[in-house]
């Protein structure tokens, strides 16, 4: 099994790093894999997928086997005066 990956602040690459896995990383889409593999990424704004993984998974989504997604969640509490 291959892993691929994608990284902007540096979490996900401490996540296959600490795993001890070799991974191909993936910088703006253009990259390619030739056999089943597992994605590990992040998403932007409200889950959304970033762009260079959207077009890695256009060219190479026919190979995914599992996705391992890393999301902050902002919790924002809105207090009311009366």
């Amino acid at each position: 099994m291959k892993y691929a990956f994608a990284s902007r602040t540096g979490n996900v690459e401490e996540i296959i790093s600490s795993l001890g896995i070799d991974a191909l990383r993936i910088n703006d889409g253009s990259e390619s894999i030739d056999e089943p593999y597992i994605l590990f990424t992040y998403t932007d704004g409200y889950g959304d997928v970033p762009a260079e993984v959207e077009n890695f998974l256009m060219a190479n989504g026919t190979l995914i086997q599992g996705v391992v997604c890393s999301e902050i969640q902002i919790m924002v509490t809105h207090i009311a005066r009366r």
